[in-house]
């Protein structure tokens, strides 16, 4: 299964007082927060940050890819990605790869929309935007650079406040490719899988039905190394001051996310949307809750066949064959579906078994899925199927 997609963990303070004695406790020393300059694995590139940012070096092959968030938060302000597209880029060849990339290419680029672009005196470019983030407008710098055969993708989430900006636009400036690096040559639509965490949230639509009850959906991608099951998601609708209103838990579908898979997710609110609502958050759980060592069996092992039909009433169907093409016993066999609408953004999703859930050796199953409710016309869709040894 081949798709282009914020991996997000609660923190929680917990504040308390106690009786007795007077204990005082020595004044801690401020953190570090000194420049350290940071060299990318690959040597494609290096930065100067502040020490005391977190970072995480996204596992792919393909391209060099890295994110950086300030103390104390889980949501970074800073990727850097790059690519070997294998040969020198030429001056007059760099619009056409901005263009492929800013319409083609962006991994949120369902979210995201072109406002203005400036050349820079380096040869560079600065490309502001907006996405749609948490159900929220988020401005968003990107700079486009080249270096030999080096592409490079640079985006700044603009921070409201003041001091973290200017922070965040001095080391920025330090951004160096290097012609030095062992990064292989790959397309430029690698770009298409650099993410900021290894679960990452996307193509996320929210909608009502006819009878007022409100969803939430969308898809997880696994841009690690590592597979998770069980994994928990939560939606929180949102009020003023960021006052939680009401919310909706779930797991995500199918038994585990093997690494370069998805996984879709649907939360329904049935008492519809408050209206004293003005945003939403979706956010996943711990990841070490969720990793496992579970084997989950899918393609090429388990193939299918799939066709969409139409009820009666007006349904939305899936049905089809999976077959077990290894000499092995297959069990707990799942048929995952999930249906998006013309912007590539989810709006129903379902769940079932085959009539037979154990396929025995080189054995096919029938099976069909109901997707009980569609937030949009359907424009296309994609099955998944997974097993258990």
């Amino acid at each position: 299964m081949s798709r282009n997609f914020v991996f997000f963990i609660l923190l929680g303070i917990l504040a308390g007082c106690t009786g007795g004695a007077v204990v005082f406790v020595p004044t801690a020393l401020p953190a570090d927060v000194s420049p350290t300059t940071y060299i990318h694995p690959s040597g494609a590139f290096s930065i100067v940050i502040p020490r005391n940012w977190s970072v995480f070096e996204q596992p792919n092959a393909d391209i060099a890819a890295v994110s950086f968030s300030p103390p104390n938060s889980n949501t970074p302000l800073v990727r850097l990605s790059v690519v070997n597209t294998g040969a020198t880029i030429a001056n007059d060849a760099f619009g056409g790869l901005m263009l492929q990339y800013q319409t083609q290419i962006r991994p949120d680029i369902a979210d995201y929309s072109e406002q203005d672009r400036l050349a820079i005196s380096d040869g560079s470019w600065r490309i502001s935007g907006v996405r749609s983030f948490q159900g929220k407008p988020q401005p968003l710098n990107t700079f486009l650079q080249k270096q030999e055969s080096l592409f490079a993708v640079l985006d700044v989430a603009i921070p409201t406040d003041a001091a973290l900006a200017s922070e965040v636009q001095t080391f920025i400036s330090t951004f160096t490719l290097n012609d030095t690096n062992t990064l292989p040559p790959a397309p430029l639509t690698a770009l298409s899988n650099a993410s900021t965490s290894d679960l990452e949230i996307s193509h996320v639509k929210t909608w009502s039905n006819p009878q007022g009850v409100f969803f939430i959906t969308g898809e997880v991608a696994n841009r690690g190394v590592a597979t998770y099951a069980n994994v928990p998601i939560e939606a929180r609708l949102v009020g003023a001051g960021g006052l939680t209103l009401t919310s909706a838990t779930d797991t995500l579908l199918g038994h585990a996310i093997t690494p370069g898979d998805y996984a879709p997710f649907s939360l329904r609110f049935g008492g519809g949307q408050p209206n004293e609502a003005t945003s939403f958050e979706v956010l996943l759980g711990s990841r070490d809750a969720a990793l496992t060592t579970t084997t989950v069996i899918t393609a090429p092992i388990l193939t299918w066949t799939d066709t969409q039909e139409t009820g009666e009433q007006g349904q939305f169907y899936l049905t089809g064959t999976v077959t077990n093409t290894s000499t092995s016993a297959i069990n707990d066999v799942r048929m995952v579906a999930t249906v998006f609408d013309a912007d590539g953004n989810v709006i129903g999703v379902g769940i079932a078994s085959p009539e037979t859930a154990t396929l025995t050796a080189k054995a096919s199953s029938n099976w069909t899925i109901l997707v009980p409710e569609l937030g949009d016309v359907p424009a296309q869709y994609i099955i998944n199927a997974q097993g258990l040894p």
